[in-house]
């Protein structure tokens, strides 16, 4: 059974966002991941019935760190602070994905391992390109979801 995924991005990184899914789609054809991100909701639909909707029913947030993610306080305050008290509870896990260089030593963000490995950012001189860092994501996702604990 496919673990559902929150996607928490600014939409300042929505090309990154995109990046993101080209990569999880390994995953997701072989039903390990299905991922929602607010793309999925449709014109004249009311926007916070469906995040709370869906924030409520994640069993794994992924949140797409950046200073535009750390300023919003839609993403930080709402759906961040939301997850936090989730995972505190033992119903999800938080998985930040750095994919741009910012400030991040906040202490609620820092509790919890990200991805790319070792944290590098993804648009960084520490991957040759971003494909690099994405499949670096999804191979951590992956183990992840192998060895559970969903």
């Amino acid at each position: 059974m496919a673990i559902r995924a929150f996607i928490s991005y600014s939409h300042k990184d929505a090309d990154l966002l995109t990046q993101l899914h080209e990569h999880l789609s390994a995953l997701q054809r072989q039903g390990l991941l299905d991922t929602w991100t607010d793309r999925k909701i449709h014109a004249g639909s009311v926007i916070e019935d469906h995040v709370e909707a869906q924030i409520e029913q994640a069993q794994l947030y992924l949140f797409l760190i950046s200073s535009a993610f750390i300023q919003s306080d839609y993403c930080f305050e709402k759906e961040f602070a939301r997850a936090c008290e989730r995972q505190q509870a033992g119903e999800a896990i938080i998985v930040p994905i750095i994919v741009r260089e910012c400030d991040r030593k906040i202490p609620e963000l820092r509790r919890f391992k990200a991805l790319p490995e070792d944290g590098k950012p993804v648009v960084s001189r520490h991957w040759h390109n971003p494909d690099e860092a994405f499949a670096n994501v999804a191979a951590g996702l992956r183990t992840l979801i192998e060895r559970g604990p969903f």
